[in-house]
């Protein structure tokens, strides 16, 4: 029992030491690693998305509740854009309506000029007679 308790402890110190061989430099993955997408991520990229166990893994409690967290956030965030566009849009369309309508009533400088004239002194004497 001696003989096996020493060989055990000598194979123990061999692999601290490393020689036995050391741990694959690329972490090993348990699923296929899937690209993430070129455009900006939305709500269902990141519900989407599945992330492999390596070796020193993580918690999957916690990245699955990260996860579900930022994939609610984005897409509130996302709604929230949406709202403030669409409020931009229609106050854009009523400002346009608004500038057509000042730009309509605006008196051309020509007519204005006759109307200044016409006010300080009085009408033209063809205007007296008629």
């Amino acid at each position: 029992m001696a003989v096996v308790a020493v060989a055990v402890l000598a194979i123990g110190a061999v692999a601290a030491t490393g020689r036995l061989g050391g741990m694959a430099e690329e972490p090993v993955r348990d699923s296929l690693r899937r690209p993430l997408p070129p455009h900006p991520l939305g709500e269902q990229d990141v519900v989407a998305v599945r992330l492999g166990v390596a070796l020193r893994g993580y918690s999957m409690t916690e990245v699955d509740e990260l996860l579900e967290r930022l994939a609610r956030e984005v897409g509130e965030r996302d709604e929230r854009i949406a709202a403030l566009e669409h409020q931009l849009s229609t106050q854009d369309v009523h400002l346009g309506a608004l500038e057509r309508e000042r730009d309509e009533r605006q008196v051309r400088p020509s007519d204005r000029d006759d109307l200044e004239s016409a006010e300080v002194f009085g009408p033209r004497p063809q205007e007296r007679s008629a």
